[in-house]
């Protein structure tokens, strides 16, 4: 189903999908599926950037030129450690780092807007510009992956920062490293799939003439 994660556009107000990863190296590979060329991305919890850094070159990949860099899309970086951002900023000076809180969403969007300003402001490419400009609120993706929330113990929080992030930056997809929330999906089932409403089926198209493995086998 991971085609799905980028399929959406990012004018359409959908319920995002939500993705829950263990571990650097799987938080990782979520990217070549969730995030396509020409989106705005997001990461609370940067840390040094590197992962910012992968985020941004998926993002901006130029797919006219085919080409690493130059595109629209982008991905900001933020973590709440001033120390940190002055880290990240300079072991990746092509991306954008700002300090910020992941619960004051309000900030984030400011933080989006002082970028958009910044690549205005340096962009020499009119057309990459203007088509960068058209998403002014809000991103296509948002990757979290915040201290405290990535064990087995932060699952509320992780579910009321996702609440809280997927209503005021409306993104598409919304990947989180999250233990907690990791073992709370593998748990749950859609209805359509529980043991008994099977059974309760089956139980229907045998009344009516037949179990399902017959007409299977007929």
């Amino acid at each position: 189903h991971g085609h799905k994660w980028a399929d959406s556009g990012p004018t359409t107000r959908l319920t995002p999908h939500i993705v829950a990863t263990v571990g650097v190296q799987e938080y990782r590979n979520t990217i070549e599926r969730a995030v396509q060329p020409g989106n705005a991305v997001l990461e609370v919890g940067c840390h040094l950037g590197t992962s910012t850094a992968m985020l941004h070159d998926r993002a901006a990949y130029n797919q006219d030129r085919k080409e690493q860099g130059g595109g629209e899309g982008y991905c900001i970086g933020v973590d709440i450690g001033a120390s940190i951002i002055e880290g990240a900023r300079k072991r990746n000076p092509g991306v954008f780092f700002a300090v910020g809180d992941a619960w004051r969403t309000a900030d984030l969007l400011r933080i989006q807007q002082e970028f958009l300003q910044t690549a205005q402001g340096h962009c020499d490419d009119n057309q990459d510009n203007e088509r960068r400009q058209r998403r002014t609120i809000g991103f296509d993706v948002v990757y979290i992956d915040v201290g405290g929330l990535s064990g087995s113990n932060g699952l509320l929080e992780a579910l009321t920062l996702i609440s809280a992030l997927e209503h005021a930056l409306e993104p598409r997809c919304l990947v989180m490293k999250s233990l907690g929330l990791r073992r709370l999906s593998s748990t749950l089932m859609p209805f359509w799939r529980c043991p008994e409403r099977q059974q309760q089926e089956e139980l229907q198209q045998f009344q009516k003439g037949g179990s399902v493995h017959e007409k299977q086998s007929s």
